[in-house]
């Protein structure tokens, strides 16, 4: 679900203040036929502002983070504000997941660290974090999540599948 099915057009902005941007979540959480669910993942903006923080006050006890990155020095700021923000409101963290970590060529299957690696694992060493898989970019990084949950799949995207296997096994075991 996303706020933007709810819009009459796919190039109007969502404009809220924090009380509004409160109560939006609070209807979503609430009045979404989400059926059974093993998780409920909410995309939050990277940062401590309203929506994680409502989002946690909502939700409440038995929730829990999982604090995606990228490897620049100027997301891992913000990720170490999140990791404060959650440890603040005694949110625990399962997982740390470092996303666009190396570009892995479409043509020789080659890496490169165009962006840097390995920010989330040094995040990671401080108490209370664990590091979860790092996710390269590449162009079948988009298609991955709905092909996570079947048996087999096409050569090109294998690794980046077994990496959401894995990271979903992870989050099974932290519950």
């Amino acid at each position: 679900m996303s706020i933007g099915f709810l819009l009459a057009s796919t190039s109007d902005a969502t404009i809220m203040r924090g009380p509004m941007k409160h109560g939006t979540i609070q209807q979503l959480l609430a009045d979404v036929v989400w059926g059974e669910l093993d998780y409920l993942l909410l995309d939050c903006p990277p940062g401590t502002g309203d929506e994680p923080l409502s989002a946690v006050q909502l939700l409440g006890h038995g929730s829990a983070a999982v604090v995606v990155t990228t490897p620049q020095d100027v997301a891992l700021t913000d990720v170490e504000k999140s990791l404060s923000f959650c440890r603040e409101l005694k949110l625990p963290v399962v997982g740390l997941v470092e996303n666009m970590s190396g570009f892995i060529c479409p043509h020789c299957g080659e890496r490169s660290d165009i962006f840097k690696s390995g920010g989330a694992a040094a995040l990671a060493e401080k108490p209370g974090s664990v590091c979860w898989p790092r996710f390269p970019l590449n162009r079948w990084s988009l298609s991955v999540v709905m092909m996570v949950s079947r048996t087999s799949c096409h050569t090109p995207i294998q690794p980046t599948v077994r990496l959401w296997s894995r990271l979903r096994k992870r989050s099974a075991r932290s519950k």
